[in-house]
């Protein structure tokens, strides 16, 4: 069982064939590139953090545990942003997008599922993955933060966090039992320095599964 501290791990004894799921995407905003994190939950379909995609001009998927101009790419061809997303009133309420992609998933991707009934509390063992850039890289890198609280109906989780950064928007956080994990949210913002705010997966997992490509306008 992982114990719940602010542990940050970025090294190969980590088992990373738990977390394939995750992957760094690239969104070139303004003509200019930046990089979020997000988690596939169908062969061509992927979850990231609405604000991460908001206005973009197009969205990559890069494969790899670290970020290189060498990295593989998956260009995405379709996305859309939770309706209920306004930033001038929240930067955390339904800050979900749902991403569609050009090719398959290598085939060893593992998919993850979304419940329609999740609850958290102080006893919870989180793990959040995601591709915020330390010390100059962007490498696939482990965290695990503690559960503070509930808001916005449900919608959202607050934890614990202060060693997340800026790319790690968009990436999984898993809740993790002796039996295995489960995605349970997605990250959102960091606020006062230790605090992030997550969406909750299970208060969205309609919107998410019945989207149909004709909603989704073409970028």
């Amino acid at each position: 069982m992982i114990t719940q501290s602010n542990n940050i791990q970025n090294k190969s004894d980590l088992n990373w064939g738990r977390f394939n799921s995750v992957f760094l995407i690239e969104v070139v905003r303004g003509g200019i590139v930046y990089t979020s994190t997000a988690v596939a939950i169908d062969k061509r379909t992927i979850l990231t953090a609405a604000h991460s995609i908001d206005a973009a001009e197009s969205v990559t998927l890069c494969l790899g545990h670290e970020y290189t101009v060498d990295s593989e790419r998956i260009e995405a061809n379709y996305w859309i942003i939770n309706p209920g997303y306004n930033p001038s009133k929240s930067f955390y309420e339904n800050d979900i997008a749902v991403v569609y992609l050009t090719e398959d998933l290598p085939v060893f991707t593992h998919y993850e599922t979304i419940s329609k009934n999740q609850n958290i509390d102080e006893n919870s063992v989180l793990e959040r993955v995601g591709y915020g850039g330390r010390d100059g890289r962007n490498i696939k890198t482990w965290t695990n933060p503690k559960y503070l609280s509930t808001g916005f109906n449900l919608k959202n989780f607050m934890l614990k966090d202060c060693l997340s950064v800026i790319g790690d928007s968009g990436g999984p956080i898993f809740e993790t039992t002796d039996s295995g994990h489960k995605l349970i949210g997605i990250h959102s913002t960091l606020e006062d320095n230790d605090k992030t705010y997550i969406v909750n997966l299970s208060s969205h997992h309609d919107w998410i599964f019945n989207l149909e490509m004709k909603e989704v306008a073409p970028y």
